[in-house]
């Protein structure tokens, strides 16, 4: 209903459009290959000169995340009642692959290391899996400095199937959780660059990243510098994200390697005649 909703207000208000992102994204420590693209048709809501009235929207569509270790496909609902301010909410049906970066029952915590996966690659499993989740954000532009602060939770169901394992390593948020968990996720970075203007910026500053998971009690928290960069002010110009994140809480990458992951993103609105 509330899809319907959504996607009815679109199509009647003022300047609906059809809003996609493209995400391409490489990690390391944990290794990890990523294309995460979303599409969505979006309609503004209450807009005014106020500095914090002109960009809102609400938006329906889909996400199709794809990996080495999983395929994540589903509905994505958005809005942002005002500027500094979005929440989306998705749901997803995940197909695990057999991989040895993927599914891994375990026991207890621990043996996160690609190391430790890649010596029982033989336990690796192929599940389907349900999620649900809300991520709400809160982001602040002063000037060359950005800031923002981003929450997710993530109600996640595995098919245990006749597994005699009480939890399992998630691909994605690099946990061991249980096979029905909730998961929690956070990240905020506070950015400074030379120009404020949006079409072309160089920026960088700290960041920090917490992921636990209420069930299995397994929790990460990683700390480091982050960069956001777009070097042209072309439409076919991607934003490029980069982080090396070292890790201060961690059941056994403490010490080890630090996170670090790349990403370039592309996004595009097309505005549909009346």
């Amino acid at each position: 209903m509330l899809l319907s909703l959504l996607v009815g207000t679109a199509l009647a208000a003022d300047g609906p459009w059809l809003f996609g992102r493209e995400a391409i994204g490489a990690s390391g420590w944990p290794s990890g290959l990523m294309s995460d693209t979303v599409v969505q048709l979006r309609a503004p809501l209450h807009r005014s000169d106020s500095i914090v009235f002109q960009d809102t929207y609400a938006g329906a569509g889909a996400h199709l995340m794809a990996t080495p270790a999983f395929l994540d496909v589903g509905p994505r609902l958005s809005i942002q009642p005002i500027d500094f301010f979005d929440v989306d909410v998705q749901l997803g049906a995940i197909q695990y692959l057999q991989s040895s970066y993927g599914l891994m029952p375990m026991d207890k915590l621990g043996d996160k290391l690609d190391s430790d996966r890649l010596e029982h690659s033989e336990d690796a499993i192929s599940r389907r899996a349900l999620s649900a989740s809300v991520s709400p954000t809160l982001k602040v532009q002063l000037g060359p400095v950005v800031a923002f602060d981003s929450w997710s939770l993530t109600l996640l169901h595995i098919d245990r199937e006749d597994s005699d394992e009480d939890y399992v390593y998630e691909p994605y948020r690099d946990l061991v959780v249980a096979w029905d968990d909730e998961l929690f996720d956070h990240q905020s970075a506070i950015l400074y660059g030379g120009r404020p203007d949006r079409d072309r910026y160089f920026r960088i500053g700290p960041a920090m990243r917490n992921r636990w998971a209420l069930k299995s009690t397994d929790r990460s928290t990683a700390i480091g510098p982050m960069l956001a960069a777009r070097p042209a002010a072309s439409a076919w110009s991607p934003t490029l994200l980069g982080q090396v994140l070292w890790y201060a809480e961690d059941s056994d990458r403490v010490g080890s390697m630090p996170s670090v992951g790349v990403l370039a993103q592309w996004r595009a609105n097309q505005f549909l005649r009346r």
